[in-house]
């Protein structure tokens, strides 16, 4: 009888967890979105939902198409009516003929509203290391903060962030950089999407909070 209930579950659990659905993103045909890769952004189009995955226009920079492999992994940031969606995708077939390429589908979206999310400031001083090295946080929230380093950073780069007055450590995507100088020397200013929403904020001291994320 034991072994009966068990198989009954089993098939249940198993029929349950092939209905749970990927989170849905609600992407419209000829949508512009933002495909961050290793070496750099793109501009890219949304073209349709096939069924190996999402079909987008192969990314363009400065006018010109972008050969990235199959098998990159890229950061999608797509805007909606109410914020933005990110999410991670690697990139499954490409066509040279008619400039396709196949995305998989996300197994984790993030859907940030414009202006809901709180960022902090730091009030001075030197308050994060960015891969080990001395960094400068200019404002951090749940979901990113943007630095200034003397790391050579370039959009697509996975980094770990660590705040000295939160606890733990964020990982994360540079999706943006810019020439910028920090202690009279020539810097980079990064913004950084955190793959897992941080959930460090809870005893900032040398913060303070700033108006809503713009």
């Amino acid at each position: 009888m034991a072994v009966v209930v068990l198989v009954s579950y089993t098939i249940t659990w198993l029929a349950t967890m092939g209905r749970r659905r990927r989170p849905e993103v609600r992407l419209t045909p000829d949508q512009k979105i933002r495909l961050v890769a290793p070496g750099g952004a793109y501009r890219s189009r949304f073209l349709r939902e096939g069924r190996e995955g999402l079909v987008v226009q192969a990314p363009l920079q400065r006018d010109v198409f972008v050969p990235l492999r199959v098998g990159t992994e890229v950061v999608v940031q797509a805007p909606h009516d109410d914020g933005l969606y990110t999410f991670r995708s690697i990139i499954l077939s490409r066509s040279v003929d008619t400039h396709e390429y196949v995305m998989s589908r996300p197994e984790i979206v993030r859907s940030t509203e414009r202006r809901s999310e709180p960022r902090l400031t730091p009030a001075d001083g030197q308050v994060a290391s960015l891969n080990q090295q001395p960094s400068h946080v200019l404002n951090v929230s749940a979901g990113g903060a943007r630095v200034l380093t003397f790391v050579c950073l370039s959009p697509g780069d996975y980094v770990s962030l660590s705040l000295t007055e939160f606890e733990g450590c964020a990982n994360g995507f540079v999706l943006e950089t810019s020439a910028s100088v920090w202690q009279g020397r020539a810097a980079i200013e990064a913004r950084i999407w955190f793959e897992e929403p941080f959930a460090g904020l809870s005893r900032p001291t040398k913060f303070k909070r700033l108006t809503l994320a713009r």
